[in-house]
């Protein structure tokens, strides 16, 4: 969920586990993405546990790259 305010973004999100591996990776990429868009002035990503992450959020073109389909 993304929510803006004068230039100043709060990105939520949720990762698989509390002790994902890609986490720093993760962070790094939404705040890459985020910051190249213009009229950004401030990021903060704010990890939320709910809902509880679950396969059921994998897109259906990730579920075939992982082979969980």
């Amino acid at each position: 969920d993304v929510r803006e305010k004068n230039g100043e973004v709060t990105v939520e999100m949720t990762l698989t586990s509390p002790g994902c591996p890609l986490a720093g990776e993760i962070d790094a990429k939404v705040k890459g993405a985020v910051r190249g868009i213009k009229g950004i002035r401030k990021l903060r990503i704010e990890l939320i546990w709910d809902p509880p992450w679950t396969q059921d959020m994998i897109s259906e073109e990730a579920k075939a790259e992982l082979g969980l389909d």
